[in-house]
């Protein structure tokens, strides 16, 4: 058996949450023995080249495809077998090839609703045609999926909202630790003194870092700064409201080595989202680091991954200011280290690619 296994983009040549589920995962299948074909959105930026090497490495580089454009899709998909299975975390990429390989079974991997996350990062309107393309080519690859995976409950209940009645399995988070091995240029000390509270988002309406400025704004400053790490379309309003906030910190852009040591350098990680997050894998990269994270109740599966745990982790979205400084203080002197890595370590890429493959073929292979 062989996986086709198709991802926009991927971790390390993206670092959104999706693009590192993917890879994650990924690794897992490829840890056990199972064969892998990826397919992924070639980028031109010739900064990619290393991470297009570590893809390479991982998978085999004569496996390993990238995509320029739709005659190089077409000319991948005689490539594909009728006994390969294919599992996709793209829409557009699910959808092509399950037209183009009309013998294969797709499972596709939902990781939120793809047209409200473009509504939400542009601010067009539902009634756009560029709306209603993105909602069409959603709802038709999950029609045409044999089963659905997706990482939370929250995130069944969002397949199920949007009308479809297909099987849909909860697949769960997972964490590939070695991410966090390399060595970070990052100075890791407190040099104010101060609890550092940070987030690391993409700076966009629905991940809610405006808000948290203003929630931050309630603490005391003597005792709190506040690191803000991403980029995107609020990257102006975020650094002209932190400048009328004390203690306030945007990073902007941050490398993936050097943010797993600034993460480890911090004593809380916060998810503020407004709406449309799928799990908010950074909470378990946060405990891996032996930081506790606390959520925004609008926060999906995170905020219901972290509720299971202790409830007082979660506070409201519409009484944040109240409740948040209470989430804050609780959190900060409740945990110990070794019990958020114990949690994070649960979610190993071998243990989530077996979940997976007990879905595809009934029983996963031996590791190697």
């Amino acid at each position: 058996m062989r996986i086709v296994y198709c991802a926009d983009f991927i971790y390390p040549n993206d670092i959104g949450g999706s693009a590192r589920y993917a890879y994650d995962l990924l690794r897992g299948l490829v840890l056990i023995g199972v064969e892998v074909f990826l397919i992924t959105r070639a980028r031109s930026n010739k900064e990619l080249a290393a991470g297009t090497e570590r893809l390479g490495a991982l998978v085999g580089n004569n496996r390993y495809f990238e995509i320029g454009g739709p005659w190089q899709l077409i000319r991948f998909s005689r490539m594909v077998s009728d006994q390969d299975i294919i599992v996709a975390h793209h829409p557009v990429l699910g959808l092509a090839l399950s037209v183009l390989c009309p013998y294969n079974h797709v499972y596709y991997f939902f990781h939120g609703p793809y047209h409200e996350e473009f509504r939400s990062a542009t601010g067009i309107g539902r009634r756009s045609i560029r709306y209603q393309m993105k909602k069409i080519a959603q709802l038709l690859v999950l029609l045409r999926s044999k089963v659905i995976f997706v990482l939370s409950e929250f995130m069944k209940s969002q397949v199920e909202s949007l009308g479809i009645k297909k099987t849909t399995e909860v697949i769960g988070p997972v964490l590939d630790r070695s991410k966090f091995n390399s060595r970070s240029s990052w100075s890791t000390s407190h040099k104010s003194g101060k609890k550092r509270l940070i987030t690391v988002r993409r700076l966009t309406p629905r991940t809610g870092v405006l808000e948290l400025i203003d929630w931050f704004s309630v603490l005391d400053p003597d005792q709190y700064e506040l690191f803000i790490v991403g980029t995107g379309d609020l990257e102006a309003q975020v650094q002209d409201k932190a400048r009328s906030v004390r203690n306030v910190f945007p990073q902007g852009y941050v490398d993936d080595h050097d943010l797993s040591a600034l993460l480890a350098d911090s004593d809380l990680f916060i998810l503020p989202s407004r709406e449309l997050e799928g799990f908010g894998l950074v909470i378990l990269e946060s405990f891996a680091l032996g930081v506790p994270v606390i959520a925004s109740d609008r926060s999906g599966g995170g905020a219901d991954f972290l509720e299971a745990l202790d409830k007082n982790l979660i506070f409201s979205y519409e009484r944040a200011m109240v409740e948040f400084p209470k989430a804050v203080l609780y959190a900060l002197y409740s945990f110990d280290k070794s019990g958020l890595r114990r949690i994070a370590a649960r979610y190993t890429p071998e243990g989530t690619a077996r979940k997976l493959l007990r879905v595809l073929v009934g029983e996963a292979p031996c590791p190697r």
